[in-house]
């Protein structure tokens, strides 16, 4: 009696701890990124005037709108579009998301975007609005923007 008590305690132990182990596997793997960590890479990018790795960010068949009726595809035409951003002095980009929601490997963001151009007369001109932006996960595990459309409020 005693050796099937301790079996079945021990038993009981290791279908305890497995389902931990299995935990503590997928704990290793990493948390996904959050769309603020995404977006923090996006503005670090920006900040740094770095539309090289800014253009990387999306997709090679990315749609980009910049607010105004127009569309960019692919990653040469995004690439030129920042930076002509940064030659023109816009700086201090930030995103601030009003609401973002994932399935599967897709996220699907709504945000406010602001940022600065270069400063004349002592004034430094603030431009901001409401961006909408698409990411989907790619084979390799990098998340890749295929959308990205912005406005501006005055």
């Amino acid at each position: 009696m005693q050796i099937c008590k301790r079996t079945g305690n021990l038993l009981l132990s290791i279908c305890l701890l497995f389902p931990s182990a299995f935990v503590f596997a997928d704990s290793n793997a990493g948390p996904q990124p959050s769309i603020e960590q995404i977006n923090s890479k996006w503005n670090m990018h920006f900040n740094n005037a770095n539309p090289v790795a800014l253009s990387e960010m999306y997709a090679e068949d990315a749609i980009v709108s910049p607010g105004n009726g127009t569309t960019l595809h692919g990653r040469t035409a995004i690439h030129d579009l920042f930076a002509g951003f940064f030659e023109n002095g816009l700086h201090e980009h930030s995103i601030d998301t009003i609401s973002s929601f994932r399935e599967g490997n897709v996220i699907t963001q709504v945000a406010r975007w602001q940022a600065y151009g270069p400063s004349s007369e002592g004034q430094k001109p603030v431009y901001g609005g409401i961006l909408v932006s698409v990411l989907k996960q790619d084979n390799n595990g990098d998340w890749k923007t295929y959308l990205h459309l912005w406005n501006m409020s005055s």
